[in-house]
């Protein structure tokens, strides 16, 4: 497994430097693809509408695994695996992980913040491969 640094953060920078990266780099060039896409086409963080019934990890988990662009295609094999809330519970870390077998699995990181009561993100990060 390795670690990469690059994230989305509600900038541009982000994006241009995803666009640079060479076709051939280590990482799969069709999930490159995939993470230039959403941030074009979504750039303002979507808007997580709540529901009075869910919880706020419910709402979070709802919302990670169902507006991102690695759940696009891979729903059914991707799952949270960690969720972190800070003190106030209006910001939230989320691990998530696609499984689609032992040489072939990767994983993000997301922020997102409460604001207004709703559930935003806010950043994402490729975290690792496998």
């Amino acid at each position: 497994m390795c670690g990469v640094g690059i994230g989305h953060e509600r900038g541009d920078d982000s994006l241009a430097v995803l666009r640079k990266i060479p076709k051939d780099y280590l990482i799969d060039s069709a999930e490159i693809r995939k993470a230039i896409q959403w941030m074009e086409t979504k750039s303002a963080p979507r808007q997580m509408h709540t529901e009075l019934s869910l919880s706020d990890e419910e709402l979070i988990k709802k919302a990670v695994l169902n507006d991102t662009f690695f759940a696009q295609d891979e729903r059914s094999e991707t799952s949270v695996e960690e969720l972190t809330f800070n003190k106030q519970r209006n910001r939230a870390l989320v691990s998530v992980e696609i499984y689609l077998g032992p040489k072939s699995a990767r994983g993000y990181d997301l922020a997102l913040a409460k604001e207004s009561g709703v559930w935003q993100v806010v950043g994402i990060w490729f975290a690792w491969v496998a």
